[in-house]
């Protein structure tokens, strides 16, 4: 669920099978849980499970593991935003599979594994996005702030 959620959009398919995973695990859990308590009194080691639960959804929630592959990727990313030439697919930067690199007006798109129909990055623009927000339509192209000169991008399928 962490590693699914790292990239600028949800790894859809892997975050919903995750999620049904631990619906289904969770659910035994549950099940064998209130027998330990009752039946054994283990109230304290089951208790952990809870609390790595919370843990996990909090992050995700406060898109920790987002901004924490993106920290630990950002050299590479520059590195690969400066020369801005054609990568190829399959690469890696930091924490992120590549899909390819491309040039653009004002700067450099780097796309990256993730996002489901639309494939998503991280864009480097010195001069600033051509415009914050969704894309307005399909093959288009939509931007929000990241962090300086980064931004995240998602282009419509």
């Amino acid at each position: 669920m962490l590693y699914s959620s790292t990239p600028p959009a949800v790894m859809i398919l892997l975050f919903a099978g995750t999620v049904w995973a631990l619906g289904i695990l969770g659910a035994a859990w549950l099940v064998l849980t209130v027998v330990g308590w009752i039946k054994y009194r283990a109230w304290k080691l089951a208790s952990i499970a809870v609390a790595i639960v919370a843990a996990t959804a909090v992050l995700v929630v406060l898109s920790v593991p987002f901004r924490v592959a993106f920290a630990v990727s950002k050299g590479p990313l520059t590195d690969i935003a400066t020369a801005c030439s054609a990568t190829p697919a399959g690469g890696w930067a930091g924490a992120y599979e590549l899909d390819g690199v491309s040039a653009v007006d004002g700067g450099c798109l780097i796309y990256v594994e993730g996002g489901f129909l639309d494939q998503v990055g991280f864009a480097y623009m010195p001069d600033g996005a051509p415009k914050l927000g969704p894309p307005d339509g399909e093959q288009q192209i939509g931007y929000a702030g990241l962090d300086g000169d980064w931004y995240t991008f998602v282009h419509r399928f």
